[in-house]
């Protein structure tokens, strides 16, 4: 919910053809049909028949915020290879970090899956996952990132 209690919904400021239709509350399922109806209609005719200007997404002041912080806690992990071929190689990483007593945590897990070319050369692919827990200023602050890891890799 925002400040004023009310929906966004229309034109995303400065991002030609992006809409938005969010902060319903609890009525989320109740005005969908009408919301629906109001966006496509933006989309589609250029305008709404229905007002949307009280609930346009520009008219609220823009919020920043600026966490910095640095830490150092001991950080363990483990790492395995297995060699399916002479070309193909799986691995698998996990470390763990925060040891300190408070809730101050960070987390890794990354499954690839190489070809190697050569004695030094390979090429490499898999998903990394990275959980980071830390309060900030008094702020409990979390940060999860995953995705897809791609790389070449020399041996020396």
């Amino acid at each position: 919910e925002h400040t004023d209690g009310l929906p966004l919904i229309g034109p995303v400021p400065g991002v030609g053809g992006a809409y938005v239709a969010t902060g319903h509350s609890v009525w989320g399922m109740l005005n969908a049909p009408a919301t629906g109806e109001a966006v496509s209609e933006l989309i589609l005719d250029g305008a709404s028949a229905v007002d949307l200007a009280p609930f346009a997404p520009g008219r609220l002041p823009g919020e920043s915020r600026e966490l910095s912080e640095s830490w150092t806690d001991p950080v363990f992990g483990a790492r395995g290879s297995f060699a399916f071929t002479d070309k193909w190689v799986g691995t698998a990483a996990f470390d763990f970090g925060g040891f300190d007593g408070s809730n101050d945590s960070t987390w890794q897990a990354l499954a690839t899956v190489a070809y190697r070319f050569n004695d030094n050369w390979s090429v490499l692919g898999g998903w990394r996952y990275l959980d980071i827990q830390k309060e900030i200023d008094g702020r409990d602050l979390q940060v999860q990132l995953n995705g897809p890891a791609i790389g070449v890799s020399y041996r020396f």
